[in-house]
């Protein structure tokens, strides 16, 4: 909360120059609506007054949508987020189907809008139900409650937005689950409410605020005013950035995208219907730029004339102007004289509007780029009733398979159970990892440089690469020197900054050297050495991960005080691994593996414990408490091959009950404390095949696709990740039967619905429509059937992927064509 606070402060600062009067004229716009449209005269609002689309532009969407932006804006997407509108291009009104007409469709919208507003007059009545016909539009109903109780709320609609900024203030994302914008809202604004110095704050401020320290957009807008910059020294006395297709007209005039863009090819201004379409696609990119947007002004290819930042006051259609009429109003931030020179993109004098990752400006001005990280978990009660009766089936049998298919959450349940387990067990869990890291003399840098020092070391990835970007902050690190007679472990540190994909790097802080070191010698020849990581290679690398018996066998070699500090404190009790056609029992239980010689001469074969096996070790060495063992993908393995004869160590009534292992000859026994929960897709055939004995010693339970976890409206969207689904499902059933569906999963990350365009974008284009397209063998007709022939080019039997790229409303509409009602 310091933190937030000095950043308040800090924006405190420079908030009048940035923002200016922006609260003013705030208070002047929602007066000047409250005047326009009071709660007392909405009873008898009529249908023209309300709608968009129609010859008069003061409506009250108009007001909501066009005219008070800097009051929060819901601008862009579908029209349909309006519920009723009039299509100019339709020549029709469009509204839900379950009405005979808009006039009895407006008489329930207008009864619902003022149900809505008066639910919330007094914050104590009931939330608004589902047959509201504003129980889903969430950006809408949210604009509305803030227009008429500002007191109340804060201008802030998106959902996505409203979890970011909580998670400033310290709630944790799994707490907000079930709750949609308006529970956010009133959330957030209780918190600012109540902290120093946001309730003294105006609500425009916080709003303006939050969007400017946290909102930060990972996009700089390229703008090109005119052929070779002839309209920039315009723009930059007049604080705007303009673009042409002057003849368009104002582009407030249209409902949505859909109208818009129908008039671009109306006017055919490129003269062929692709790059109409892109050349639509910029200039929608172009009027949806929002207060905080970044502006990059390019001369040609190879030049940057100016950076800025879009102001409150946005768009406007400026009618006085000769040519270029549509402008955007930015503060610049920065103007080079001499033109800032990058290397030549070629593309640029093509695209009039185009997005430029920020990191990718970032290193043409060698400025470095920061990220964040942020937090995590907590259960809902569907949670609870799945994971008591997944308990119930691991009392009673000790194993469980989650069976479903693709994306229903199998393995994501699994670990969620064994949390939720672990938390009811008021278990302390440890879950940092162990790394081992190298340093020589041709790292031009010696550990005892850090350590008893607290001091720290940047470690540029090396191998093993995988490693540098598994490692997480506060993971340890056993400290070796290499490449030396006294080689071996002198002290211990911790990872400071875990590598993101701004950096090439890790931060490593130095903890304590050892009392005592350990010299390579004193565990060279011992089986965990060999086989781990480190030792199968031998030490030919930088960073290694160790694993539990590693750690067990190197702490007799230390003083009391230092294995103390690789106890940490709580347990990991937890391990997964995943089956796959050449996985074997070696792996699983033990066998043979070829160990080479310190030489590299000869190569001898020595017996090597597989990870069930000292799993069960482990466990065995905690009896009072419970570890689960989590097999991915378990029906990919040939499962009598792998488990061996410990299938029958499996039953209840087995446990504990000594067998001999054939190779090693050694006992092995699997402990009552050990569950076994396994996952397996029912999109794969091999599940038919899988042996008796198996399903025998296993519980069944089975993950299907839940529309209720995904069934929130994305953004300005009319439909919701579940409309989707739904619809594909249907489709999927129809054409490739039950075990083909796929799962809620794919919308959904970290257990919560996405709640943003991009990730649905991202999630259809690279994992929906790629998965649908195997279970189809590239039939097209059924593919289009499936995911929307908006998507599909079936003549050319090709996926239309610059509808991915294009303006996010492109994308809306053409979901909503296929998926919506």
């Amino acid at each position: 909360m310091n933190y937030l606070v000095s950043k308040a402060q800090a924006f405190d600062k420079q908030y009048a120059e940035l923002y200016l009067d922006a609260i003013e004229k705030a208070d002047v716009l929602l007066n000047d609506f409250i005047n326009r449209f009071p709660i007392d005269k909405l009873s008898d609002m009529e249908l023209r007054e309300y709608a968009l689309g129609t010859e008069n532009k003061d409506t009250f969407c108009w007001w909501l949508e066009y005219n008070t932006q800097s009051l929060g804006s819901i601008k862009g997407g579908s029209a349909h987020k309006h519920i009723i509108f009039y299509s100019k291009e339709k020549k029709q009104w469009i509204y839900p189907p379950d009405y005979a007409d808009e006039t009895q469709a407006w008489v329930k919208l207008r009864s619902d809008i003022l149900e809505l507003i008066n639910s919330y007059q007094d914050l104590t009545g009931q939330k608004i139900v589902k047959e509201n016909l504003l129980f889903k539009p969430d950006m809408l109903k949210g604009k509305i409650l803030y227009m008429y109780y500002p007191e109340k709320f804060l201008p802030i609609y998106n959902l996505d937005h409203l979890h970011t900024f909580l998670e400033q203030f310290g709630i944790e994302k799994d707490k907000l689950k079930g709750k949609d914008n308006i529970d956010c809202n009133l959330m957030l604004k209780e918190l600012c409410s109540g902290t120093p110095p946001f309730d003294s704050w105006h609500p425009v401020k916080i709003k303006n605020f939050l969007y400017e320290t946290f909102m930060q957009n990972d996009f700089y807008y390229k703008i090109a005013p005119g052929e070779n910059a002839k309209y920039w020294d315009e723009c930059r006395t007049g604080g705007y950035i303009s673009i042409g297709w002057d003849q368009i007209g104002d582009i407030t005039q249209y409902v949505d995208y859909d109208e818009f863009k129908s008039r671009f090819h109306e006017l055919n201004f490129q003269g062929s219907k692709g790059k109409n379409t892109e050349k639509a696609n910029e200039m929608w990119m172009f009027f949806n730029l929002k207060p905080g947007d970044k502006v990059l002004v390019n001369k040609g290819a190879s030049q940057i004339l100016a950076t800025g930042t879009v102001t409150e006051q946005g768009y406007v259609y400026k009618d006085n102007l000769v040519h270029h009429k549509h402008v955007v109003y930015v503060k610049w931030d920065d103007i080079y004289e001499p033109p800032l020179a990058i290397p030549a993109q070629n593309y640029w004098p093509m695209k009039t509007v185009y997005k430029v990752p920020k990191h990718q400006f970032d290193r043409w001005r060698s400025i470095p780029v920061i990220t964040d990280i942020p937090p995590v978990p907590v259960f809902t009660e569907e949670e609870e009733l799945f994971f008591s009766r997944l308990q119930s089936a691991l009392n009673a049998k000790g194993q469980a398979i989650l069976f479903g298919p693709p994306g229903t959450g199998k393995t994501y349940l699994a670990r969620r159970f064994i949390e939720w387990k672990n938390n009811n067990d008021n278990l302390q869990v440890n879950t940092k990892r162990v790394w081992m890291m190298i340093v020589s003399s041709k790292h031009g840098f010696e550990w005892e440089q850090i350590l008893n020092s607290n001091g720290i070391q940047n470690f540029y990835i090396r191998s093993i690469k995988k490693n540098f970007m598994s490692a997480k902050n506060g993971d340890l690190v056993l400290c070796y020197r290499g490449k030396s007679a006294d080689r071996g472990f002198i002290g211990l540190a911790e990872i400071e900054q875990a590598y993101d994909s701004s950096r090439d790097y890790i931060t490593v802080r130095g903890i304590k050297l050892f009392d005592k070191e350990v010299h390579y010698d004193e565990f060279s020849t011992t089986p965990e050495y060999k086989a781990s990581q480190a030792g199968k290679i031998q030490n030919r690398g930088t960073m290694f991960e160790i694993n539990e018996d590693f750690v067990q066998m190197l702490k007799p070699f230390l003083s009391d005080a230092d294995k103390a500090l690789l106890e940490p404190a709580g347990i990991n009790n937890c391990q997964m691994c995943t089956f796959h056609p050449s996985y074997n029992y070696e792996d699983f239980i033990e066998g043979y593996k070829p160990v080479p010689a310190e030489d590299n001469t000869a190569v001898s074969f020595e017996i090597e414990k597989g990870i069930f096996f000292n799993f069960c070790s482990r466990a065995e060495s905690n009896p009072d408490k419970p570890y689960y063992f989590i097999i991915d993908e378990i029906n990919r393995g040939n499962i009598p091959k792998i488990f061996g004869e410990i299938i029958t160590l499996l039953e209840k009534d087995k446990r504990g009950v000594n067998v001999l292992l054939p190779q090693s000859k050694e006992p092995f026994s699997v402990p009552e404390n050990v569950y076994m929960i396994a996952t397996m897709n029912t999109s794969d055939r091999s599940i038919k095949m899988m042996d008796a004995a198996l399903k025998r010693r296993f519980v069944f339970i089975e993950c299907m696709p839940n529309y209720d976890f995904i069934d929130k409206n994305l953004d300005n969207m009319n439909i919701s990740p579940a409309d989707i689904l739904r619809k594909i499902n249907r489709e999927l059933l129809s054409h490739q039967g039950r075990d083909k569906q796929i799962g809620h999963a794919y919308f959904m990350r970290n257990g919560m619905q996405i709640t943003s365009l991009e990730e649905l974008n991202q999630i259809y284009a690279l994992e929906i429509i790629p998965l649908i397209q195997e279970y189809c063998y590239d039939d097209f007709e059924q593919l289009a059937d499936i995911i929307g022939r908006g998507f599909i080019d079936t003549e050319e039997q090709n996926i239309k992927t610059e509808i991915f790229s294009g303006p996010d409303d492109d994308f809306i509409s053409t979901l909503e064509e296929h998926f919506k009602g």
